[in-house]
């Protein structure tokens, strides 16, 4: 490995994507593993208001069957330096002294530290309010915890207090985090494996077509036609099937926008069902990348020009090669960051990926208007068959 590493270390694009790879990867592995350890549960804690006795009374989900708003008394001087955790439901709302602090679109955990609910208002107790817009049918999935990270010595001898610490009281609160974390490792593993064997089963090829002439052709503006060997076009399929893929998962899994992923179900949550899922779906992106190849080939033959479809596929290949390493790098740059941002602004990866996927179809229409001399209505409808309805129809999914 590390003779491939030295061989290669003259070339751009490779030393660039080996680089951030591996520098991304060791910083995400350096980031302390934050987790909220439970100290009491606050399920039943919640109560909702009783218009005759004016008064808030404990909430019955066996009784209080049309309530959309539930309230929690919560004591911040009692609490101080704990965190207010609650499994919020999708769609919901939540309220300190009436006043709106947050709406979630998502299922997902929220914490909250209570020194900073405090500084929303200089009362004490204050009344949390959970809304929805559909009735509440079971009790808040609530408790007051602590975070700590891993590398805080003896943290595993924390003391509840002595309010409700009996074990079915206590809220398990899973962090997939090393999950997480070892699946990205071996993702990263698995691409640079792919890259450094297909690279050395011929290495004259490999070197010419997918590292010196990617980039410098690609900034220099020309447009050659090289022989397309098996090895050459079996690495990128496997490259961009494998590295696309991680991309997806790491957005589905800490956004939740793919409703009922796979990814999101804690019976698929332990590592290897992950790695498997990510085999599955980068066979499926291959699978599509092969299909648009041969869709391209078609209208080459219809088109009676054989030129144009080889043409396209290569610079088809060098173009996505590239954005498909600063794709990866980005969402690398988000792993690694990802305990210090929110769900929502991780959401904005899938925009920057469909910017991108604009921005290659751009820079591959002038590409190939560049290098052929056909009629512009000709190669407009080519480029709308073979690139244009696709691409919309890509972007369509993953903004949706």
């Amino acid at each position: 490995m590390f003779y491939i590493l030295t061989f290669y270390t003259k070339n751009i694009l490779f030393s660039l994507f080996v680089f951030i790879t591996a520098s991304l990867s060791v910083f995400a592995q350096s980031v302390p593993t934050e987790e909220n350890i439970p100290i009491f549960s606050l399920a039943n804690q919640w109560n909702i208001y009783d218009n005759q006795a004016k008064a808030y009374i404990p909430f019955l989900p066996s009784l209080h069957l049309d309530k959309k708003q539930l309230y929690l008394i919560l004591d911040t001087k009692k609490y101080q330096d704990f965190y207010l955790s609650i499994l919020v439901e999708e769609n919901t709302y939540f309220f300190v002294n009436n006043n709106l602090c947050a709406h979630f679109t998502t299922a997902s955990w929220q914490h909250f530290k209570i020194d900073s609910l405090q500084k929303l208002s200089r009362e004490n107790p204050l009344l949390i309010t959970y809304s929805s817009k559909k009735t509440f049918n079971k009790l808040p999935v609530s408790s007051i915890t602590l975070k700590r990270t891993r590398s805080i010595a003896n943290a595993d001898t924390i003391t509840p207090t002595n309010e409700k610490t009996s074990n079915h009281h206590i809220v398990n609160i899973k962090a997939d985090n090393k999950v997480s974390k070892n699946f990205l490792m071996l993702a990263m593993l698995g691409v640079l494996s792919i890259v450094a064997f297909f690279s050395q089963i011929n290495q004259p090829i490999f070197s010419l077509y997918f590292l010196s002439s990617t980039l410098k052709d690609f900034i220099k503006g020309k447009s050659q036609i090289r022989r397309l060997s098996a090895p050459n076009f079996m690495l990128f399929l496997l490259f961009y099937g494998f590295s696309l893929s991680y991309i997806i998962i790491f957005f589905a899994t800490y956004t939740g926008k793919v409703d009922d992923n796979i990814f999101l179900n804690e019976e698929h949550g332990d590592l290897w069902n992950r790695m498997e899922h990510w085999g599955a779906l980068s066979i499926f992106i291959i699978a599509i990348v092969c299909v648009k190849f041969l869709i391209i080939w078609l209208l080459g033959a219809l088109y009676s020009d054989r030129q144009i479809v080889s043409l396209h596929i290569q610079e088809s290949m060098n173009i996505s090669q590239i954005f498909c390493v600063i794709m990866l790098c980005i969402t690398l740059l988000f792993n690694s960051i990802q305990h210090e941002i929110s769900a929502e602004s991780i959401a904005w990866l899938v925009y920057i990926f469909v910017f991108l996927l604009f921005l290659q179809s751009i820079l591959l229409t002038y590409r190939i208007n560049y290098a052929t001399n056909h009629k512009k209505v000709y190669l407009f409808s080519y480029l709308c068959a073979s690139e244009y309805f696709p691409l919309i129809l890509s972007a369509k999914f993953f903004s949706s």
